[in-house]
């Protein structure tokens, strides 16, 4: 009953609060002649919470550089360019898991791996599978990664054989 509660009900009660509050605001400016003013800021509020909703299940590169940040210690090199990327949706605790692949230039993608090669925050390991990275490397094969490496927190990041393009995942527990 608890979980079903905190889904449901709460989630009504806010909406009914929220639709009171805009019908009392829009009552406000249309008994002043100024209806058009509460319908631009129920608009744009509206609009600013659909906005950061869909932003919550769909971050954008920005929230996978950081991630690259997090695992390599290391700003994200200027040819990256994210082909695929997934995330799951933190819990109650914050926690997560991030997976992308990136597409470096060849020369990036060298320098990146020889950083990380004598960088002895990393050890050479393997992933853990979760659903971001399954959904991630759907298109792929675990025998395309030539190098991985694990740092010493929950990030993991691999090198395709292509000479070009790594993968990027990193679970924070």
């Amino acid at each position: 009953m608890g979980f079903l509660f905190w889904l449901i009900v709460i989630p009504l009660v806010i909406l009914a609060f929220v639709g009171w509050l805009f019908r009392r605001m829009y009552k406000y400016f249309a008994k002043h002649n100024k209806g058009w003013i509460a319908l631009l800021i129920i608009a744009g509020i509206t609009g600013f919470l659909t906005w950061n909703i869909y932003r919550a299940f769909y971050p954008g590169d920005a929230f996978y550089y950081e991630d690259f940040k997090k695992i390599t210690f290391r700003e994200i090199p200027p040819s990256a360019d994210i082909s695929d990327k997934s995330a799951s949706y933190p819990d109650f605790h914050g926690d997560y898991c991030s997976a992308s692949v990136i597409k470096l230039s060849p020369h990036d993608y060298n320098k990146l791996l020889n950083d990380i090669k004598t960088d002895k925050r990393f050890q050479k390991g393997e992933f853990g599978w979760s659903s971001a990275s399954h959904d991630v490397l759907s298109r792929y094969k675990e025998t395309d990664i030539a190098h991985g490496y694990q740092n010493d927190d929950e990030g993991y990041i691999g090198f395709f054989k292509d000479g070009r393009t790594i993968f990027v995942q990193f679970c924070s527990l």
